[in-house]
C-alpha cells in the first residue's frame, strides 16, 4: 500500500497542462523560453526568466503556471532577474521534444497547431516583441533556420497557416 507522500508524489507526476498553460508555454517557448531537460531525459522543466523591471510580467506567467511550480519567484541578483522554474513534468518532455533538435531551439513544423487563441503569440510579443509608437514587432534573430528574405510578416503568416 502506498504511503500518502507516495500517493501526492504520484498526484503531481499525473498533472497535465490545462489549455492556458499549454498556449503560454508554446508562446513563452517563441520567445525567450527555455524547457530543461532532467538528468535521465524523461521529463523537462520550463525556466521563466527576465529583467527585475518585469517583475510584473513573471509574476502574470507564474500565477498561470502555479500548479507546476515547487517554489514562488524570486531575484538573481547577479543576473539582475526575476524567475522561476517549474517541476520536472513528462508533459513539458513532450514539448522539449518539439521545440529543440540536437540541442538546438526550433520552430515546430506543426507550430500552426500549438498556436491557439485567446493569447497566441501574446507572450512571444511580449518576450521578443518591440514597440514604437503604433507599431508592434517581433525579433526573430535566435531562429537561425527561418528564411534570409522573409520578413517578420511573412514568418508570422506562415506559422498561422
Amino acid at each position: 500500500m502506498a504511503t500518502a507522500r507516495e500517493v501526492d508524489k504520484q498526484k503531481l507526476e499525473r498533472t497535465e497542462l490545462t489549455p492556458i498553460q499549454h498556449q503560454l508555454i508554446v508562446d513563452t517557448m517563441l520567445g525567450d523560453g527555455c524547457l530543461l531537460q532532467s538528468k535521465n531525459a524523461k521529463k523537462a522543466r520550463l525556466q521563466i526568466r527576465h529583467s527585475v523591471k518585469y517583475h510584473t510580467y513573471v509574476m502574470w506567467k507564474y500565477h498561470i503556471l502555479e500548479t507546476l511550480v515547487k517554489t514562488k519567484p524570486r531575484i538573481d541578483i547577479h543576473k539582475n532577474s526575476f524567475y522561476f522554474r517549474t517541476r520536472f513534468k513528462q508533459c513539458l518532455k513532450r514539448l522539449h521534444n518539439q521545440f529543440y533538435s540536437d540541442r538546438t531551439k526550433i520552430v515546430p513544423k506543426n507550430i500552426n497547431c500549438l498556436l491557439e487563441p485567446p493569447i497566441a503569440l501574446s507572450a512571444w510579443l511580449m518576450d521578443d516583441g518591440n514597440g514604437y509608437k503604433n507599431y508592434s514587432g517581433f525579433r526573430t534573430v535566435s531562429y537561425t533556420h527561418l528564411r534570409a528574405h522573409e520578413t517578420v510578416l511573412d514568418l508570422v503568416c506562415r506559422l498561422l497557416l
